[in-house]
């Protein structure tokens, strides 16, 4: 790369953390929920202001800064509505919906500037140690993605499908606030499930929304941690999303272990995570790139991601016959996860 390709490169970049954090900014602030609400009408700076309590003239210069970066449009009459094509992606409640994407990475950018820190100290934030807060936002990222893991996991895997089809109990660990677990009850309404889950804040999330959903009576929530799981052939069905990563290396065996031990004979064990390289040359791929970004935020965290070959490795040595891996595409997102099936 020559050095004018360099320096392209670092303005693009310094754009990207300019649009990144006035989106922060706008969720934060509510900002891009009341100008949906106003539809395509738009709505004026002082309005908003007024509705939210804000300085007129602070709103107003997000609005027209927001307006540059493409994320507004301006109705003519001083008004301004959600930018073409980004309605979907900013105002929330949708299956598209980017607001607890950018909950999330807020975090990790904010912590990736300690990071010389950690560096000097060995120190560790672990996922539990960031509170109600991010959990929620955990929850609202995830959230929208169950009907697509749904579509290309749950139904488009033939043996999934087939066992949840069947009335299957089902054991989602690392459960959060169960956004899956609910998404997935009300998908397969003969089938029941038991979450279990080491953050406390996310279960009181998930508690709170299962009751006021009604179905508490098909799902219902433990506090435990993977490793100390007792359960012995209870369940056809063990899921996990975005936890196997999470699962310290050191506990990881005992673990995957203990969840083979709560399946009865011939279950299956389905676990969705990033798509991570195993070799140094698959860092630069498109199809990595969420992953190796995720890694760099979460190392600190103490989490590590594993390639394909060394869950197959992992599964086998804690008893699975067999497993297989299949890609899950989201929406315009340039990396897929890997979806692990390993059967007992």
């Amino acid at each position: 790369m020559r050095t004018e390709e360099a320096c392209a490169y670092l303005l693009a970049a310094e754009k990207g953390a300019q649009v990144f954090a006035h989106v922060v900014a706008g969720v934060d602030a509510g900002l891009f929920a009341a100008i949906h609400r106003h539809g395509e009408a738009g709505v004026l700076p002082a309005t908003l202001a007024h509705e939210l309590g804000y300085y007129e003239d602070y709103v107003r210069v997000w609005c027209e800064t927001a307006y540059a970066l493409l994320l507004l449009d301006h109705t003519g009459d001083g008004r301004f509505r959600l930018g073409e094509g980004f309605e979907p992606l900013l105002a929330g409640g949708q299956p598209t919906s980017m607001l607890g994407y950018f909950g999330v990475r807020e975090v990790f950018i904010r912590e990736r500037f300690e990071q010389p820190e950690f560096m000097r100290t060995g120190a560790v934030r672990t996922y539990a140690e960031h509170g109600e807060r991010f959990s929620l936002a955990v929850a609202n990222l995830s959230g929208p993605r169950s009907d697509i893991l749904i579509q290309q996991v749950y139904r488009g895997v033939p043996a999934v499908a087939a066992r949840l089809g069947e009335g299957a109990r089902v054991l989602d660990v690392g459960c959060g606030a169960a956004r899956l677990p609910a998404a997935l009850a009300r998908e397969f309404p003969s089938t029941t499930f038991v979450g279990v889950d080491a953050d406390g804040s996310a279960l009181a999330v998930g508690r709170r929304e299962i009751e006021a959903s009604g179905l508490a009576d098909r799902v219902r929530l433990e506090q435990c941690c993977a490793a100390g799981m007792t359960h012995r052939e209870e369940f056809d069905l063990v899921s996990l999303y975005a936890v196997m990563h999470e699962l310290r290396a050191d506990i990881r065996p005992e673990a995957v272990r203990r969840m083979w031990q709560a399946l009865r004979p011939g279950g299956i064990l389905v676990s969705t995570d990033q798509y991570y390289p195993s070799r140094l040359e698959d860092f630069r791929k498109g199809e990595f790139y969420v992953a190796v970004a995720d890694q760099a935020s979460e190392a600190v965290w103490g989490n590590r991601h594993l390639p394909q070959e060394k869950l197959a490795e992992l599964f086998a040595a804690s008893g699975f016959r067999r497993s297989e891996f299949h890609l899950v595409h989201f929406p315009g997102q340039p990396s897929p996860r890997l979806a692990a099936i390993a059967f007992k």
